[in-house]
């Protein structure tokens, strides 16, 4: 019996949890209950449909093995280098015990690689009236964990509250306690994708109006500093 030990079934990989190699073993005892094993082959094809061969994808009209160092305990070099962002791939394995008996595992495991980190971009929705909710939609791109409210810090008086998650992006409200200007903070590596790359900071300051000479005050601006980026000027 040949077991894959890393990478993990279904998981997704960065820079700095891909280890260099494929690894598992295999059981004493071999494939078909009697002979020992006597070399395990991996096939790995990316989706684009290249093929690893001499630690390298290239094109190929067929699966291409490469044999693994070790049996029991078997390890093949698949260098950072040579896998691209945002691509999955897919890993055959084949298993030969002495006696020349195989066992194959077509998919036997699948991962991703994702290098590159969750850049969240900030807008806000439809203005309200005087000092009701205001809409903040945070949109990281693709699955993240590690985001919720408490993870916020934000200005004496300004409460977040109702934080719903549509796809890829968080919508929240924002209730000010009175006119000024608050802000609402992330702190860097709090939130990351699903392969550990961590995230850019936010920090977004907002001011309101709530002129009680008018009637239709509105939030005057949200300004965003550092790697995210905001949808643009609020109130008309």
């Amino acid at each position: 019996v040949v077991v894959v030990a890393f990478p993990k079934n279904g998981s997704q990989y960065s820079l700095k949890s891909w280890t260099g190699a494929l690894k598992g073993t295999s059981t004493t005892g071999g494939v078909d209950g009697g002979s020992a094993v006597d070399a395990v082959y991996l096939a790995v094809r990316d989706s684009a449909g290249f093929w690893l061969k001499d630690g390298a994808f290239t094109e190929s009209a067929g699966q291409v093995l490469n044999r693994a160092t070790g049996t029991n305990n078997w390890s093949m070099p698949l260098l950072v280098g040579a896998l691209v962002d945002g691509r999955s791939y897919t890993v055959d394995v084949l298993a030969v015990d002495t006696a020349g008996n195989e066992t194959r595992l077509e998919g036997a495991i699948s991962f991703g690689f994702d290098s590159s980190a969750p850049v969240p971009v900030v807008t806000a929705g439809v203005d309200s009236l005087n000092l009701r909710p205001q809409e903040i939609v945070v949109e990281f791109g693709e699955p993240v964990q590690g985001f919720s409210l408490d993870k916020l810090s934000v200005s004496p008086g300004l409460t977040l509250e109702n934080l719903t998650l549509q796809g890829t992006a968080y919508h929240f409200q924002m209730r000010p306690a009175a006119e000024g200007t608050y802000s609402i903070k992330l702190a860097a590596n709090v939130v990351t994708d699903l392969a550990g790359n961590p995230s850019s900071p936010i920090l977004i300051n907002k001011a309101f109006d709530i002129s009680t000479t008018r009637d239709n005050a509105y939030p005057l601006a949200l300004d965003q500093t550092g790697a995210g980026s905001y949808g643009g000027i609020l109130g008309s």
